[in-house]
């Protein structure tokens, strides 16, 4: 019986190795990274609450700009109510990575407010927003 010989065997096993390795590579790298047109975060760390009146700031982590007249804030309060959604007011659009300020607020209620930001187009993100 014959097979294969071993400096062809040698060969391939470097070569899948070596195309293994080039794979691993550009996954950890980043290089293969897919991202969505419109991926919207309610920035926790800007969005405040003063009393009941709570003021989102949405960032854009996707790769297409939008309108901020096509994002829709709203949520549940901390008894459970829907709160009255609103569309996201103010200046401009939302660049890839820039955060923006929702010029219409949320009235929600003392204690923990779940806020929810979606687009026209049926993307949403939810926060958590604490109110004294």
């Amino acid at each position: 019986m014959k097979g294969v010989s071993t400096v062809i065997a040698t060969i391939l096993m470097l070569m899948i190795t070596i195309g293994l390795a080039g794979v691993a590579a550009s996954y950890i790298f980043g290089w293969f990274k897919v991202e969505t047109a419109v991926a919207l975060t309610i920035d926790e760390d800007m969005t405040e609450c003063a009393g009941t009146t709570i003021t989102v700031w949405v960032r854009n982590d996707g790769t297409q700009s939008i309108g901020l007249n096509t994002i829709t804030i709203g949520g549940t309060d901390s008894t459970g109510s829907a709160m009255t959604s609103t569309t996201c007011a103010g200046a401009g659009n939302t660049g890839t990575g820039r955060t923006v300020q929702c010029t219409n607020t949320l009235t929600g209620t003392s204690g923990t407010n779940q806020v929810t930001a979606r687009t026209s187009a049926g993307k949403s993100t939810r926060a958590t927003v604490a109110c004294a």
